[in-house]
């Protein structure tokens, strides 16, 4: 949004965007050594990604809790009772 769309073939550019895209531009690679400096997390390696919706893995156990949360709200909403959601739920 703060970068100034204009036609192709037109050079009606105003230092002050350029200026502003310039600044944008190297905002990023700033952007990327101010993480890296303050990470520390356990080191970036391809054996520490999730695998996906594979069973016993976190996005596995995270979306299958969701999905019972889900379904713990309709049963509830549909008996309009909101103490039923918490009634409902299956923690494990």
């Amino acid at each position: 949004m703060v970068v100034p769309y204009t036609r192709t073939g037109t050079r009606d550019r105003s230092v002050i965007g350029i200026a502003l895209q310039v600044l944008l531009l190297a905002l990023i690679p700033l952007c990327f050594f101010k993480v890296k400096s303050h990470y520390d997390g356990p080191p970036l390696s391809a054996k520490h990604f999730d695998l996906g919706l594979i069973q016993d893995t976190r996005t596995a156990a995270s979306t299958e809790a969701l999905d019972e949360a889900s379904k713990s709200f309709g049963r509830a909403f549909n008996k309009l009772d909101p103490d039923a959601t918490f009634l409902d739920c299956k923690i494990k």
